[in-house]
């Protein structure tokens, strides 16, 4: 059951917190053979903040599964943030999985209900954003 299962490593920096060197032991104890991996990395950690730049896939980090991005997304970003996240990924031979949680929030707050219009707004963008990767 565990190998068609995805463990997720949730992957947060921010001031002195950095937990690429917690992935990294885990990728080194893996010996590479743990295909079904997913770190996600979320420099916001759900406040809604861009990433100043996004971070480098490590090595070992197995090729051919996901790897996740977070931070800042909304819909007025939603098209320049899934374009760089999936060239990142792809790059390392990966494909890119996306979170957003405060850009379609009340006041873009997390703790806050569900904004239904900058919810649907950004799923436009997004699909939009996917139609046109998908007739490339």
């Amino acid at each position: 059951m565990f190998a068609s299962s995805i463990p997720i490593l949730a992957l947060p920096r921010r001031g002195d917190i950095d937990s690429l060197p917690f992935l990294q032991l885990v990728l080194d104890m893996s010996k590479r053979t743990m295909s079904n991996l997913l770190a996600f990395f979320d420099n916001s950690a759900g406040e809604g903040v861009e990433p100043s730049r996004i971070p480098d896939i490590p090595p070992g980090y197995p090729a051919g599964g996901p790897i996740g991005f977070a931070g800042g997304i909304r819909a007025e970003n939603v098209k320049e943030w899934l374009s760089k996240y999936h060239s990142k990924a792809a790059a390392a031979g990966c494909w890119a999985i996306c979170d957003a949680q405060s850009g379609f929030r009340k006041k873009g707050n997390r703790g806050e209900p569900i904004d239904l219009e900058e919810l649907t707004k950004l799923l436009q963008q997004a699909f939009e954003w996917g139609s046109l990767l998908a007739g490339a």
